[in-house]
């Protein structure tokens, strides 16, 4: 098993020094110096928090949204974090699908011992 632990170390750090990560990362850094942006997201999070409080769908929430998912650094941001997300639930589906195949050969086999 320390065999399997040090692979997903080494399958993490592959991850991380991704083009996709690295990018991340950069869009991120970017995001928070950017002056538009940082405007957009105040204007969005004011919104949202009104709708909060009302629970009401107001255009300027809808527009706020728009306008900050529009620019081009979140819109990249949110499509490579989409594909990293996406890659993460397949890689965890194979690995559950593998557990839930094991747990139900050797719940067989105890089963079977019970008879």
């Amino acid at each position: 098993m320390l065999e399997v632990l040090l692979k997903t170390d080494e399958a993490i750090e592959l991850i991380d020094q991704s083009d996709t990560v690295k990018r991340l990362k950069q869009i991120k850094e970017e995001i928070s110096t950017d002056v538009e942006v940082q405007k957009l997201i105040k204007s969005f999070k004011k919104e949202k928090i009104k709708y909060e409080k009302d629970l009401i769908i107001t255009d300027s929430l809808i527009e706020s949204k728009e306008k900050l998912y529009n620019h081009p650094l979140i819109s990249e941001y949110r499509k490579l974090y989409s594909n990293i997300s996406l890659a993460i639930s397949f890689f965890n589906s194979q690995i559950q699908k593998l557990l839930n195949y094991k747990k139900k050969d050797c719940n067989n086999r105890l089963e079977d011992s019970w008879k």
